[in-house]
């Protein structure tokens, strides 16, 4: 994905605030380069992050890394 698209899927889940914290050091990391749209989409359907608040860019890696292994494993990682 690029830079634009991934701002794009925090913006449509409503994670703007939480993508200014981030964005630097996730486009530098290169962590959603190769993966799909869906993928993060999916991720943010299963979590529920509260609204207005920013996490940091090692919670998001965390809570990406589990729900990425789940998913391609196939495993449902629904957290609400």
């Amino acid at each position: 994905m690029t830079g634009g698209q991934i701002k794009e899927m925090f913006a449509d889940y409503g994670y703007e605030r939480w993508w200014e914290e981030i964005y630097y050091p996730l486009l530098s990391s290169r962590l959603l380069e190769e993966v799909d749209e869906e993928v993060l989409a999916a991720f943010f359907e299963s979590y529920a992050f509260p609204e207005g608040e920013a996490y940091s860019f090692t919670e998001f890696v965390v809570h990406f890394s589990i729900f990425q292994r789940l998913y391609n494993s196939g495993i449902s990682a629904i957290w609400r």
